[in-house]
């Protein structure tokens, strides 16, 4: 829905023409940048593959968070600890009520297009060929390649990384993109990235992994829902502190923005991990909800070296919510019954909402179908507690666990967004079915590192969208009503004297189906005439001196 003329004309008054040239030249020099796709996170003692599209800890079908890591890696030697993490969101229209999910899980690798998830930022074309190189890969950066490129950056001889010098910090505007991406260090304060001038990107850990993904591009194939119009800036990343856990542990940060004009609400964002701790086939489940984490342990007292496993080490493997609270944890069987893989937009909901497919909330005790006492964790207690719920207290056959943790976020507001960020924590010296209090201890000390470092979750301003509000100006408020209306009529309200302004009807792709002219109002009720519209959501929208404001309606 973005005005492209009207947001060209802007950027002319407020950027002198050596901007203008920069900006040129930097999306040149992205166009000309060669495509990859992913890459593996390495700087500690985990070696974690990243995919462009959201999936992580996966290389083509293979699991890749291999820990302890071999140096050089060697395939046959190497143990992985989890199989694969993706995103799961869902959230209703505040208006109408009507649910959206965006989600990817294992399936997706035998039907690869059920991946609601797609590499890149929300755009307007998808498909042509400089979208697709721009975007089907990931950034990978270290502390040290910033370091040296502060120090020697302009200097002869000198050749800035690719990863630098091709950081999405700017988005191509013609194409729907925003204007502002990726975060990064501006050394001269001109709003523009100019590595070439000693610009950088901002990053967390020692090392990381940048990668943005939308949930429109696929068209929702797998939950089945349209899409909810997020993009996802993923920095996966880590730290080699030369101690335990840290060299152990590998963070995500998830920087989730509504890039549509809708309002969520009953929003959920959830971490589902499919953790295969050497082999696969034998694993418990649980979850902490007081220091929220779930994790996966053995299910024997042997994980088997046969089948890649870990032997008698026992391995244990969580991931851990850092800025956000658990507010659930669920899991399913490897199989599509009413406890199994979810098949469509209302079996993720329920998941993220700690109930089965069928809607039926998840109960305390036994495989949590059928109690008397619904709960929004399963397997809380700790696995040596005799009087607990865990897995080794209902002994129950070991198998191919994955589990799904998640957070309430609420409400998502039109080009707002959120932060959930994770930590994986993997070690190796548990005892079949003891206590995990040693473990906890050592998930509260990533906590405590992780709030140490004082990270940002800022987001930067689209700098292009239709309702962007200048430092200058204050949004225009004003009222729709009937609404929703049957009435083939609508009222607005703008509470307050104005001169000759201007009201825009969009349709919900960003369509503009009807402009005129509003007259001079001291208060009064202004009546449109919608009698022409078809059933749907449209988008209001009123500007008058330079401000601007804006409403969603339903038209029945």
């Amino acid at each position: 829905m973005t005005n492209f003329a009207n947001v060209s004309n802007i950027f002319r008054k407020t950027l002198n023409m050596k901007h203008i040239l920069t900006l040129t030249l930097t999306a040149l020099i992205c166009v000309m940048g060669f495509a990859q796709n992913g890459d593996y996170l390495d700087v500690n003692n985990v070696r974690a593959y990243i995919n462009p599209d959201g999936t992580l800890f996966n290389k083509d079908d293979k699991a890749a968070f291999e820990v302890p890591k071999k140096t050089p890696y060697d395939s046959l030697r190497a143990k992985h600890s989890i199989f694969s993490h993706q995103t799961w969101i869902s959230g209703l229209d505040s208006v109408t009520n009507y649910l959206h999910a965006s989600a990817s899980s294992d399936i997706w690798f035998t039907q690869p297009d059920s991946n609601d998830f797609n590499f890149g930022p929300i755009a307007s074309n998808y498909t042509n060929s400089t979208y697709r190189n721009r975007y089907n890969r990931v950034w990978k950066v270290s502390q040290t390649e910033i370091a040296d490129h502060i120090a020697k950056v302009g200097s002869i001889g000198y050749t800035i990384p690719d990863a630098i010098l091709h950081w999405p910090a700017h988005g191509a505007t013609t194409n729907g993109e925003c204007l502002n991406l990726a975060n990064f260090v501006d050394v001269n304060f001109d709003n523009i990235y100019t590595p070439s001038l000693g610009d950088y990107p901002s990053i967390r850990g020692d090392e990381c992994l940048l990668l943005i993904f939308n949930d429109e591009g696929h068209k929702q194939t797998h939950s089945g829902r349209d899409a909810m119009k997020l993009e996802i800036h993923a920095l996966v990343y880590a730290y080699n502190t030369g101690s335990n856990p840290i060299d152990n542990t590998i963070f995500v940060n998830y920087r989730v923005i509504n890039r549509s004009w809708n309002t969520y609400k009953n929003v959920r964002f959830g971490a589902y991990t499919d953790m295969d701790l050497g082999c696969f086939s034998n694993d418990y489940i649980g979850c902490d909800s007081t220091n929220n984490f779930f994790y996966a342990y053995n299910g024997e007292p042997d994980d088997g070296l046969a089948c890649g496993g870990y032997g008698t080490r026992l391995p244990i493997q969580s991931c851990i919510f850092l800025n956000q609270s658990m507010d659930n944890y669920v899991y399913y069987n490897n199989d599509f019954s009413l406890i199994g893989n979810p098949e469509n937009d209302t079996h993720f909901d329920n998941y993220l909402n700690s109930k089965w497919k069928d809607g039926v909330p998840i109960t305390y005790g036994g495989n949590g179908r059928g109690g008397a006492s619904p709960t929004n964790y399963m397997y809380p207690s700790d696995p040596s507690d005799p009087l607990g719920w865990s897995e080794c207290e209902q002994n129950n056959t070991p198998a191919d666990r994955r589990g799904l943790g998640s957070t309430n976020i609420n409400r998502l507001e039109p080009q707002a967004s959120f932060c959930v960020d994770l930590a994986f924590m993997f070690d190796s010296a548990y005892a079949f079915c003891s206590s995990i209090s040693g473990y906890v201890t050592m998930v509260n000390q990533v906590q405590t590192f992780y709030a140490s470092q004082n990270n940002s979750c800022a987001t930067p301003v689209c700098g292009n969208l239709l309702s962007v509000n200048n430092a200058e100006s204050m949004p225009l408020n004003f009222q729709c009503f009937p609404n929703p209306t049957s009435e083939g009529v609508l009222y607005i309200n703008l509470n307050n004297e104005v001169s000759l302004g201007k009201l825009s009807i969009f349709d919900i792709s960003g369509k503009m189906i009807l402009q005129q002219d509003i007259p001079k109002l001291s208060g009064e009720n202004y009546k449109i005439d919608v009698s022409s519209l078809s059933a749907g959501t449209y988008l209001i929208q009123v500007s008058n001196d330079g401000r601007l404001g804006s409403q969603k309606v339903v038209v029945h």
